[in-house]
């Protein structure tokens, strides 16, 4: 049986429609499954080279890290998490998208950084710090315009605590024909552009911290 030119046309529309409406379907779909990915984001903290040395010197941007487990037990009001290492071995390399040093032993969140066009590698870890500014002690007289070391210090079982960690600062609080920051003094310094900078001098960092 012959069908009517005018009915092929209809049926030929029809068709035509119907891919429109599969690809906006596809569409959904696809966007669908990128809300239900899982974000490549995860905690980590820093740690020490296997059996030797964290990194110290200045402008070090490269760490060892060990992921961490998140586990929420269920309570009234706020849950309370628990971090756990999934290891006391370094798992991985991340380097700090900012360029700023991080203290040994600080929780970080990872991204997964691919190789670069043409490489074979598995690339680095981004690490981007959650804390912002360290509280530490002069070692040495810290003067206008210039640089010393400062002991970095940090909260272990409620006591200020040296790391043994040294960070070299610059000043932001002196200007032309202040006083130095003398050696000794408790500074809290934070890290900007590209460099790590006293915000506050002779104040010890709160105990409630």
């Amino acid at each position: 049986m012959n069908i009517p030119f005018d009915t092929t046309r209809r049926i030929e529309e029809l068709e035509r429609r119907f891919a429109e409406q599969e690809a906006i379907i596809a569409g959904l779909r696809g966007r669908n499954d990128q809300g239900k990915a899982p974000r490549w984001s995860y905690l980590a903290r820093t740690t020490r080279v296997y059996g030797g040395d964290y990194p110290t010197d200045a402008g070090t941007n490269t760490f060892n890290i060990v992921f961490v487990d998140r586990q929420f037990t269920p309570a009234e009001g706020v849950q309370t998490v628990t971090d756990l290492d999934r290891s006391a071995n370094p798992q991985a390399i991340g380097t700090t998208v900012n360029g700023q040093w991080v203290i040994e032993d600080e929780l970080v969140i990872a991204l997964p950084a691919p190789p670069p066009p043409g490489s074979t590698g598995k690339g680095r870890w981004h690490l981007i710090p959650i804390k912002t500014y360290y509280w530490g002690i002069c070692d040495e007289n810290l003067e206008f315009g210039d640089v010393a070391d400062v002991s970095v210090y940090r909260r272990v079982g409620g006591i200020w605590t040296n790391s043994t960690f040294k960070q070299p600062v610059r000043d932001r609080l002196l200007t032309s024909g202040s006083t130095i920051v003398e050696a000794g003094t408790w500074v809290k310094f934070s890290w900007e552009t590209d460099a790590w900078i006293v915000d506050a001098a002779a104040c010890g960092p709160p105990k409630e911290e």
